[in-house]
């Protein structure tokens, strides 16, 4: 990824505001805008009208993007356009549509359900949070590990765990207001037993040798603020995020901020992207946007890294202007809820197959999702640990589960230490007949 170069300064003439009257120009700033394109981009924008150069155009791109606020963190100055383009616009009205709940009208979905999604979301988001910073793992066997209960195996399932265990705690964190100490106690979760020193955990950086770098090529991509500033940048950072003033910032764009502005901070030695997103997932939450515990942002970030550090980039370059930021996190949002529509639907398809179970008498909701599972992989095996954090159901109600299961003859169990090992029985198929068969006369 190539480091772009800051964008050129051109005072504004006469002959470049005739060039704002001709239609052609008038157009192409629209579009240029709509995408917010950077300098980079407009560099290499081709064909550009009769008479005008990228210069000029960048010129009057910037006049045209006048209409700009600001967030002052001590000697820092932050703008951001709060008239968003009509492609950012249109995004957060469909963001705000679903806010309340799920994507998908006209289909009831149940709370079993729902549970169910928000549990397979939190595990996806903390698998991909930890990828992005390095975790070197398959998402099967992280999944493997978060449904079974097992111990981590190596630094990389634990910064996982570590990150499921502070988004399962989100819903207690929310009504809390925005303090230094929850920041701590954030990155303190999201970090332990992970750094290369325990005492980095939860305590802020005491040197400047700290660089962001783009980790392919070892290029420096950002230099943080001098660390006897953070107390203070920090300080000024919970204000704004516990603020209501009379300057209103859309809660989408103003999590964006708050994500960008703790990566530009960096007050931690290790875990600044995670505690930053973690706070995106928090502010959200906070401002009633319930929708964000079905998404999974951070599989479209790691899905688009370049992307993430070129939006980080062409913020800090062109004068702080963190609309870029903003645009890719609205974006980054938007298609996390196609993800979860997509999810959904193809949840509900499959549902359609456990009718089948569900037909057995006495064999709830969740044994039927059991019984589709091992119906589809015959080789599956399952404790009683899996289906309570599955399905988030205590375990004597997970224990009573599977032992219905047992004895309803589809289920055997096998003893491996202090716990029990469910799997597919001989008969499971032949059962399942005998259950179809009573239930066709």
């Amino acid at each position: 990824m190539k480091i772009p170069e800051r964008p050129p300064r051109i005072e504004m003439t006469e002959e470049l505001l005739k060039l704002l009257q001709n239609r052609e120009v008038s157009e192409l700033l629209r579009k240029i805008n709509d995408d917010y394109l950077s300098w980079e981009e407009i560099k290499r924008h081709s064909p550009l009208p009769a008479g005008i150069d990228a210069k000029k155009l960048w010129t009057l791109v910037r006049m045209s993007r006048g209409h700009m606020s600001d967030i002052t963190l001590g000697r820092y100055w932050f703008f951001f356009n709060l008239y968003t383009s009509s492609n950012m616009q249109q995004k957060l009205h469909e963001i705000d549509l679903n806010s309340g709940g799920l994507p998908v009208t006209g289909l009831k979905i149940s709370n079993e359900d729902k549970r169910m999604y928000v549990i397979s979301s939190m595990m996806e988001e903390a698998i991909a949070s930890s990828q992005l910073e390095g975790a070197a793992t398959t998402r099967k066997v992280a999944k493997e590990m978060l449904r079974t209960g097992r111990k981590p195996r190596n630094v990389a399932e634990k910064m996982i765990l570590n990150n499921y265990n502070s988004m399962n705690n989100l819903s207690s964190m929310t009504e809390k207001p925005l303090t230094i100490e929850l920041i701590r106690e954030i990155q303190s979760t999201i970090t332990k037993d992970t750094l290369e020193k325990k005492e980095w955990e939860g305590k802020f950086r005491d040197h400047d040798e700290l660089r962001v770098h783009w980790n392919p090529t070892g290029e420096i991509l950002h230099t943080p603020p001098q660390h006897e500033e953070i107390e203070e940048l920090l300080k000024k950072y919970c204000e704004f995020a516990n603020s209501n003033d009379a300057r209103y910032i859309h809660p989408v764009v103003k999590a964006a901020i708050l994500h960008f502005l703790m990566g530009y901070i960096h007050p931690f030695e290790d875990g600044n992207g995670r505690t930053a997103r973690t706070i995106t997932y928090w502010y959200l939450l906070r401002n009633r946007y319930w929708i964000i515990k079905f998404m999974t942002i951070s599989r479209v970030i790691n899905h688009a890294k370049t992307k993430y550090a070129q939006a980080y980039l062409n913020s800090e370059t062109d004068d702080n202007d963190i609309t870029y930021f903003i645009k890719f996190q609205i974006d980054a949002i938007d298609q996390a809820l196609k993800d979860l529509r997509d999810y959904i639907k193809r949840k509900l398809e499959e549902k359609k197959d456990m009718y089948r179970f569900l037909k057995i008498p006495g064999i709830n909701e969740r044994q039927a999702q059991i019984l589709l599972e091992f119906f589809n992989e015959p080789n599956r095996i399952m404790t009683i640990e899996e289906v309570e954090t599955q399905f988030l159901v205590v375990y004597q109600t997970a224990r009573v589960d599977m032992l219905v299961l047992e004895k309803t003859g589809f289920l055997e169990k096998k003893k491996a230490g202090k716990k029990l090992l469910f799997f597919r029985a001989y008969k499971f198929e032949k059962v399942l007949d005998e259950y179809t068969k009573t239930e066709n006369k």
